[in-house]
């Protein structure tokens, strides 16, 4: 595969990842002030390394060229 090919994937890839931070996050705010609030602030941490893996995949598509 050429870096061009790479640097596509990767961005698809993060395009995903971003679709789902968006779907954790409507899911947390379902739970946010409800018996359930732990529920929320878990899915909150799942959303926050979700977001640092992103921007490592970010930079990862940027030093290929992308």
């Amino acid at each position: 595969m050429s870096s061009s090919s790479d640097a596509a994937a990767l961005s698809s890839a993060s395009s995903l990842l971003q679709d789902l931070i968006s779907r954790v996050i409507e899911v947390a705010g379902h739970y946010e002030g409800t018996d359930r609030e732990q529920l929320a602030h878990q899915l909150h941490e799942v959303e926050r390394a979700m977001r640092m893996a992103a921007r490592q995949l970010d930079h990862a598509v940027r030093s290929l060229g992308g």
